[in-house]
């Protein structure tokens, strides 16, 4: 991958090989998966849908069977989440305990109806995960750099830049004041390093605000991960999309946190 930052803005409920490039029409009503293996957790989570454009973000797709095929032939079966009756999401979630790098996983997805989505992903084998010390940004002058070493087999890595939220869902300010504006999450796309200038700026506004907390996370990924979450794909629109999977659209990848550090944006929060 060139040195060029690719950047994109992720709104997600939860991110090479030939891809088959599956153009959905206005009236396609196809399975929609989502699923990222994270070695860091031990319970993996499926989201499922059907692509209908009849509800903003698909139907919630129920009553599926969703099973996950370790390196070794142990098969493991997920359980649904029960709804919390706004039956806006179709999680399965998949206890796998630790998970084998550099070895092929197989995600098979079985609807109420039979129809068959399914696909393979691979965790990148990488050094243990670094936290760096917390530190003090003054985004007037300084630049959050950050340089990590090449994982093999690994194109592209995701810097992921978020406020963290509290109970109530409000992003969490180093002091006790509310924000006053709606978080955001930046998300780079880069080869082994990143400068983020303290004045960048995402569609009109500072990414760095004064008096918050921001955790920044690098991550390595898969090809599907990438592919997927780099174009931005939408499932619910009439667009040639990447996918990975066969018999539906989505992504089932992997993702590697390998570098994860807090910084606090000196200054008060807006309105106070």
């Amino acid at each position: 991958m060139s040195s060029r930052t690719t950047w994109a803005v992720l709104a997600l409920s939860l991110l090479g090989g030939c891809l088959d490039h599956t153009p959905l029409g206005p009236e396609a009503d196809v399975v929609v998966v989502h699923a990222v293996l994270n070695p860091t957790a031990s319970v993996q989570h499926v989201d499922v849908r059907h692509s209908s454009r009849d509800i903003t973000g698909g139907i919630p797709l129920h009553g599926a069977t969703v099973t996950l095929t370790a390196p070794d032939g142990t098969v493991r079966v997920a359980s649904e989440v029960a709804s919390d009756g706004s039956n806006y999401d179709a999680r399965y979630d998949i206890a796998t305990g630790t998970l084998t790098a550099e070895q092929p996983y197989h995600l098979r997805v079985v609807t109420a109806d039979g129809t068959i989505a399914e696909g393979d992903a691979t965790v990148p084998a990488t050094p243990p995960p670094q936290t760096m010390a917390e530190r003090r940004f003054d985004r007037t002058t300084d630049t959050l750099r950050l340089t990590w070493p090449r994982t093999s087999g690994v194109k592209a890595y995701e810097v992921r830049i978020s406020m963290p939220l509290d109970s109530s869902g409000f992003p969490v300010a180093d002091t006790v004041a509310r924000p006053v504006f709606d978080w955001n999450v930046l998300v780079a796309y880069v080869d082994t390093s990143v400068a983020i200038p303290g004045t960048a700026r995402q569609k009109d506004l500072s990414v760095f605000q004064p008096g918050f907390r921001y955790d920044v996370i690098v991550s390595a990924v898969d090809d599907h991960y990438y592919d997927y979450f780099s174009h931005q794909s939408d499932p619910y629109t009439p667009t040639a999309l990447p996918s990975s999977l066969r018999g539906g659209v989505g992504v089932f990848g992997a993702i590697v946190p390998i570098l994860r550090q807090t910084i606090v944006v000196n200054g008060s929060p807006p309105g106070r």
